[in-house]
């Protein structure tokens, strides 16, 4: 019987992340649209300094599978590695740029759970995501499920590595256990002036005006 190979550290803890805000959460419904067995996740966005400190967390586990994939690329058969001149190391988080492609200081992660577990034995778990309040008091699913993009929270997961053959990549996945919302934004279908841009604001007599976000917009007139 082959020796079982033991789990770094790194990928046995949980983590917690700084409070971010989220993008299209499917935390109590999972979304089908990219597995048919359904997949829990969301897309959270981080400020440059929370995102600095993220990135610094997770670089253990990151350069631990970076070692492991290169283990198992060079075990490879020759020419598999042919196909494969060398690993494409994906990175498990992304910069956000706007519209005119530079960089806002913000990144954006993603984090997944699957909606269903096969097991050794061929049984079929199903899987949930533990959402909880700023109070840390579970929130019930018909609450939860109306969190939508723009809520704050922070999420807790745990990392996976791995290695796909096909094309040789290779990096870290954030696997979802749980998140606590902080702030619930619930989608109405409307946008707010805020979200258009738009920034409020008084003069000295106290009236209220709109000013758009962007004193050099082509769209002022």
């Amino acid at each position: 019987m082959a020796e079982k190979k033991e789990v770094a550290e790194c990928f046995k803890k949980t983590y917690i992340t700084p409070q971010g805000e989220a993008s299209y959460p499917h935390l109590v419904e999972p979304q089908t649209k990219y597995n048919e067995d359904g997949l829990y996740d969301v897309t959270m966005y981080f400020d440059e300094q929370s995102g600095g400190r993220l990135i610094e967390t997770l670089s253990e586990a990151y350069n631990k599978a970076c070692e492991e994939a290169k283990a198992k690329y060079e075990e490879q058969k020759p020419q598999y590695k042919k196909d494969n001149p060398k690993i494409d190391f994906e990175q498990f988080y992304r910069e956000e740029v706007d519209d005119n492609g530079f960089s806002t200081g913000r990144i954006f992660v993603k984090f997944k759970k699957k909606a269903k577990i096969k097991t050794k034995d061929g049984k079929i778990l199903q899987t949930k995501v533990a959402v909880f309040d700023r109070y840390n008091q579970p929130m019930p699913d018909d609450v939860a499920k109306k969190a939508s993009s723009g809520s704050i929270m922070k999420c807790a997961f745990k990392v996976c590595p791995y290695f796909v053959p096909a094309g040789a990549k290779a990096g870290i996945s954030l696997q979802l256990d749980a998140v606590q919302i902080i702030e619930a934004k619930e989608w109405t279908g409307k946008k707010s002036a805020a979200d258009y841009g738009f920034q409020s604001f008084e003069d000295e007599d106290g009236a209220a005006f709109a000013e758009q976000a962007g004193t050099n917009s082509e769209a002022d007139f």
